[in-house]
């Protein structure tokens, strides 16, 4: 399992996902990161999928690459999200998540 969150916001780097054989990966925690220093971010910390900085249409080419076709879950906790309409937060997930989907050649 990679967690996108944790993967850009630590101390990875995207050759890191070089290292993973076709088919290890079962699961992908799908959101984006602030364009904050790494040290200031917390889970509260995460946004939807292309609102923040991380590389995401890179990462999900080279998930592509590794065999990965599997599901993607977004994981938001910041109040915003967990305050806000159901239905309008899972609408603007899934529509900016597809955009960034479309633009990898993943979907």
């Amino acid at each position: 399992m990679i967690d996108v969150f944790h993967f850009w916001a630590g101390p990875s780097k995207f050759e890191d996902l070089d290292l993973p054989h076709r088919g290890e990966i079962a699961h992908i925690h799908f959101e984006d990161t602030p364009d904050l220093p790494r040290e200031i971010l917390t889970d509260s910390s995460r946004v939807i999928p292309g609102d923040g900085a991380a590389p995401l249409v890179r990462i999900l080419r080279k998930l592509a690459e590794k065999g990965y076709g599997g599901p993607l879950s977004v994981e938001l906790f910041g109040p915003a999200f967990q305050q806000g309409d159901p239905f309008e937060v899972a609408r603007r997930i899934r529509e900016k998540t597809e955009a960034v989907k479309r633009q990898a050649g993943v979907l």
